[in-house]
């Protein structure tokens, strides 16, 4: 593991303990269920009786489907969001625990949003916002082959934020760093494929599971597309030709050139 690859794990544990840090003062009341539960079905027992931190995945996943909607409040949300953001951070990047967890990454972020976390105290948005770039960017660190596309933690991204501007300039900055560039480009070449052109093509980038993902998908597309990532693929190529990865970066570089072709085409259309 590099030097570099090590602090970001290390900057990412320590964000966590702020996310705990942060929203630690958050209590569930007294009397705490869901409002359309059964009486005598006592699983929001396990959430109140069991220490934050030793709540595992499957614990949280029937609350993280109804946070807010049929059971608790804002309040009772942040009580959660520590842990909740903890067991979403995917077991390649080691963290204090090592319970699998079976939560959905994408649902987490969207209940952030649903909880308007943009509106909360600046503390709580800032440890927030950080934990979010401090994962990308452990994660664009990692060489690991079972991790899922960047594009894929991009769109779990963008259901809490509302710009990804942040997160591309760091993908680009790792994309030009000594020694993060294989890394990274690899990291791009298996965003941009066979499958992925057509959701490209239709400035779709990013999935938007659960809420419209316009503006971020369009601040992807834009960077993807544009002149220094195409130039930057074709040069990758060369750089590492003889490298196991040299064929993804030339048939990326294929993709690239063929989207970037049918933009053109589509703009001169709407041009006329």
């Amino acid at each position: 593991m590099s030097d570099i690859t090590a602090n970001r794990e290390a900057q990412l544990k320590e964000c966590i303990e702020e996310l705990y840090a942060t929203f630690g003062g958050y209590r569930l009341p007294e009397g705490w269920r869901e409002q359309l539960c059964d009486p005598k079905f006592t699983k929001e027992e396990i959430l109140r009786s069991t220490p934050l931190r030793k709540l595992t995945g499957a614990d949280l996943t029937p609350y993280h489907w109804k946070a807010m909607t049929t059971w608790g409040t804002e309040e009772d949300f942040k009580h959660f969001v520590p842990r909740l953001l903890e067991l979403i951070v995917p077991r390649v990047v080691p963290i204090e625990s090592d319970m699998a967890s079976e939560l959905e990454p994408c649902m987490v972020s969207n209940k952030l949003r649903y909880g308007r976390w943009s509106s909360w105290p600046e503390r709580e948005r800032e440890a927030i916002h950080r934990f979010y770039l401090a994962l990308w960017s452990a994660l664009l660190a990692s060489d690991s082959k079972v991790l899922a596309a960047p594009r894929v933690w991009l769109s779990i991204i963008a259901h809490a934020e509302d710009s990804i501007a942040e997160f591309l300039e760091i993908w680009d900055s790792d994309l030009h760093d000594e020694e993060l560039a294989y890394v990274a480009t690899t990291h791009l070449a298996t965003s941009v494929g066979v499958y992925d052109w057509p959701a490209i093509s239709c400035h779709k980038v990013l999935e938007d599971y659960y809420a419209k993902l316009d503006a971020q998908n369009a601040e992807a597309v834009e960077w993807i597309l544009s002149d220094r990532i195409f130039q930057l693929m074709e040069d990758a190529f060369f750089r590492w030709q003889d490298t196991p990865e040299a064929e993804h970066f030339s048939q990326a570089h294929h993709w690239l050139a063929l989207l970037r072709q049918e933009r053109r085409w589509k703009r001169s259309v709407a041009d006329l």
